[in-house]
């Protein structure tokens, strides 16, 4: 009985020998349930007659790639003669449980089953099979049967058919291994008769596509792919993986035959690996060593000349010094085209202001001229032209203070034209700030809900001769204000609403963490529970070993009884033999309980090995369950 095998491990190719007790090691490193690694030469002596199988009791649980490598003596010649690894469920993936792809070839096709005879017999007189069109015509149960497996074996040269099982035991497994894409089209009762007409189309389809596989795959051993991992054809420069992997498969078969030989020397082997990687590294290093000399006397001409920027980061300096300076003069611009529309519109205010003076100046002269000619037609009096020159000289007068006062209005007015420029360049200066505040707050385009329908920018008009038209907008007083004053006590609400959430987070986070350590004090706990059950398992296994040797001992001394037995039965025939029967009944029932005693040891320790892997697994899922929490909070 065989033991159970955990899920979705790949059997083992390489022998398992007989174990026998070996020092413990002296490092506290994990060992293997499986136990210590043997040689070759520990294994027992073969009993003659008997056929050593390859296959482990247990499955391989370390599928490195580099041990699926076909970098082997025979790669490349013959599908018959490489040595790559077995295509068998032992150590490849297992194939689908059933494939339901519909066959589109047109296999009742007479002129297509010709040519596929034509081409299956051509490739089975290639590969040393001989055969013929006419064979395969009328084909036989036994000759059907030697060219499946012949076909087969050159696929997988290591798939285990048995020679005394019938065709149909192996047929429906070998196209499984072989991932056969029609299977379910196929009937085993057909083998019977498979020249028959109902079973000869799909079956000389199915020998047919063994052949096109056949041939994919001799192109590809021939290919010298990179993929196949030969050693040989690994050139002095290299970069690809696979030609590195190829140099440690070849490192490690010959490491694992030292190894099997008895011996833990690799220096042969290391030397040759380094030799093989010396020749190409000498090369690297001296590019390496002329990159250096010329990275350092470039790095001392750079010392040696003044420091100074790239041209690019100049450039880029210059670029975004323009663009500022760009910014900045359509800004002025701008300020300045506001500020010609107002000094238009003062000028245009002085001059109608000029005119009318102009207009009451000329007036006043022909006042004067009319008095003058009335003056000079009329007879006046002393006291009347005393009067007159009185009234001429208070009008002067009062034309001199009018001028005076017309000459400080216009310094005043230029005066109050320099302060009304800078205090509107303050004012804009602070809108824009005002303006910016508001976008960087986010309250430009448009106010969070429910302010979005209003704008509480700010524009100024100074070209506006009405001061309440100087600033454009909503009322400060009556509804900006209020409005940034109900905004900002909501950010306060929700900034409070945030801190309470943050307290509350801080909080759950806190108990997570304290969880988390309970949780770590009890996977201690279960790791110390863990380290007891390993060093009851590494008992165990010491218990086998010793079984297994005094079973050993035992059967050594059976044996020796049984050839004394035997010498002795040629004087005493019947008290021999019954002498005989009794032995081989005793050797029997050793054996029997010898292997009984493995299995349930066997079962045992993989019962233990089963919970072990589930506790971990409970355990890890727990703990990516708490750090999923811890995250989502």
């Amino acid at each position: 009985m065989r033991p159970p095998e955990p899920p979705g491990s790949a059997r083992s190719a390489i022998p398992l020998p007989m174990p026998t007790p070996l020092a413990k090691p002296q490092n506290n490193k994990r060992m293997s349930l499986a136990g210590p690694a043997l040689r070759n030469a520990m294994l027992p002596p073969s009993i003659p007659g008997s056929v050593q199988q390859g296959g482990s009791m247990y499955k391989s649980h370390n599928m490195n790639p580099l041990l699926m490598s076909t970098s082997k003596a025979g790669v490349g010649r013959t599908p018959a003669g490489n040595r790559r690894g077995s295509m068998w469920q032992g150590g490849a993936t297992p194939a689908p449980a059933a494939l339901t792809t519909r066959d589109t070839r047109p296999l009742r096709d007479r002129a297509y089953q010709l040519e596929m005879r034509k081409e299956t017999a051509a490739w089975l007189n290639e590969t040393g099979c001989p055969c013929t069109a006419q064979t395969l015509a009328n084909i036989t149960a036994k000759d059907f049967r030697t060219v499946f497996q012949h076909l087969v074996l050159l696929l997988d040269p290591n798939y285990p058919f048995d020679p005394n099982a019938k065709l149909e035991e192996d047929f429906i497994p070998a196209l499984k291994a072989m991932v056969y894409p029609h299977i379910n089209q196929l009937d085993v009762k057909w083998l019977v008769t498979p020249a028959s007409m109902h079973a000869w189309p799909s079956l000389l389809g199915v020998l047919h596509w063994l052949v096109e596989m056949g041939k994919v795959k001799l192109n590809y051993m021939e290919s010298h792919h990179p993929t196949l991992q030969d050693s040989k054809d690994v050139p002095e420069e290299f970069s690809d993986p696979h030609h590195h992997h190829a140099l440690a498969m070849d490192f490690m078969i010959d490491a694992y035959d030292v190894f099997l030989a008895g011996s833990d020397s690799f220096e042969s082997q290391k030397q040759a690996l380094e030799a093989r990687y010396g020749s190409r590294t000498k090369d690297e290093i001296m590019e390496l060593k002329a990159e250096y000399k010329a990275s350092k006397h470039k790095l001392k001409e750079l010392k040696n000349s003044p420091a100074s920027k790239a041209p690019i980061e100049k450039i880029k300096a210059e670029n975004v010094a323009l663009k500022r300076d760009e910014a900045k003069g359509n800004e002025v611009m701008k300020r300045w085209e506001e500020r010609k529309i107002a000094l238009v519109d003062s000028i245009a205010k002085l001059k109608a202001g000029n005119e009318a003076i102009r207009a009451e100046l000329q007036k006043l002269r022909e006042q004067e001229e009319d008095v003058n000619r009335v003056v000079k037609t009329q007879n006046l009096s002393v006291e009347e032209v005393v009067r007159m020159n009185t009234e001429y000289e208070t009008l002067e007068r009062n034309l001199g203070d009018l001028k005076n006062k017309i000459s400080d209005a216009r310094k005043s007015l230029s005066t109050l034209e320099i302060t009304v420029a800078n205090r509107t360049a303050t004012t804009e200066d602070i809108m824009d700030k005002y303006n910016r505040e508001l976008a960087g707050l986010g309250f430009l385009p448009t106010l969070p809900p429910p302010y979005e329908d209003m704008d509480i920018s700010l524009r100024l008009n100074p070209a506006a001769s009405n001061p309440q038209d100087l600033l454009r907008g909503l009322n400060i007083r009556g509804k900006i204000r209020p409005t940034l004053a109900a905004i900002s006590q909501a950010k306060r609400v929700e900034s409070g609403a945030v801190e309470n959430e943050r307290l509350q987070t801080d909080h759950e986070i806190d108990q997570v963490v304290a969880t988390c350590e309970q949780l770590e004090i009890r996977i201690l706990s279960l790791s110390k529970d863990i380290s007891a059950r390993e060093e009851q398992t590494n008992e165990l296994r010491d218990e086998i070993q010793r079984v297994m040797l005094s079973s050993s001992d035992e059967i050594t001394r059976l044996e020796g009884e049984i050839a004394r037995a035997s010498n002795q039965g040629n004087m005493h025939k019947l008290g021999a033999s019954q002498h005989l029967q009794a032995v081989e009944i005793a050797f029997r029932e050793q054996v029997d309980k010898l292997e009984k005693a493995k299995v349930e040891l066997m079962r045992e320790m993989l019962q233990s090995a089963s919970e072990i892997v589930a506790f971990k697994e409970e355990v890890s899922q727990n703990l990516q369950y708490l750090l999923d929490t811890a995250e989502s909070t």
